[in-house]
């Protein structure tokens, strides 16, 4: 049986074999050099369909493109027309997007001037602090060193709770841990005796 049409997801096949192949599991033939279209549901279905492609008994067929539309008379000239303005509009954006390239560099180098000009202003505008140096420099009231002691330092440096041992012979005192682990030792010794 051979189909002329064909809708989304029929699938179209030729036979190769000489005589005719048939598809037992759907009951379809398909003679040699034959277009022949299996309807989607039974092509889903079919294993003999799938196994006779893959052993090229069957050609499988790309779907067809719908056929051309009638055109008619005046439309030739309607599609030179279109062609012309789209010819133009892409010749117009190549010249807009050079003028759009050219505003944004300019752009660019107003906003860096401007930043310059405004940093030059910060700069100009900063006072400055003159440091005098040398003889005839003047140096404030507060500053001037006037040989009494600083306000910060305590009445007395010494604290009278501090115990200092210092030696002079260079033996050193015995330090309390080993005064304890003497006595432990002594101690221990009187146990055992």
């Amino acid at each position: 049986m051979v189909m002329r049409g064909s809708r989304a997801g029929d699938i179209r096949v030729i036979g190769l074999v000489a005589g005719t192949h048939v598809i037992e599991d759907i009951g379809r033939d398909v003679p040699h050099g034959v277009q022949v279209v299996i309807p989607g549901h039974l092509a889903v279905q079919s294993k003999d369909l799938y196994r006779a492609i893959s052993q090229k008994c069957l050609l499988q067929l790309p779907t067809a493109a719908p056929p051309p539309q009638y055109i008619g008379p005046g439309v030739g000239q309607e599609t030179e027309h279109l062609e012309l303005q789209i010819r133009e509009l892409s010749e117009r954006l190549k010249v807009l997007e050079a003028e759009n390239k050219v505003l944004r560099e300019k752009k660019d180098e107003s906003q860096t001037a401007q930043k310059l000009d405004e940093i030059i202003q910060a700069l100009q505008n900063q006072t400055t602090i003159m440091v005098p140096v040398g003889k005839d420099a003047s140096v404030p009231e507060e500053e001037k060193v006037d040989g009494s002691a600083p306000m910060f330092l305590p009445d007395k440096i010494r604290p009278e709770d501090a115990d200092v041992r210092i030696d002079v012979s260079g033996k050193a005192a015995p330090s309390d841990a080993m005064n304890a682990a003497n006595k432990l030792r002594q101690l221990r010794k009187e146990k055992e005796s």
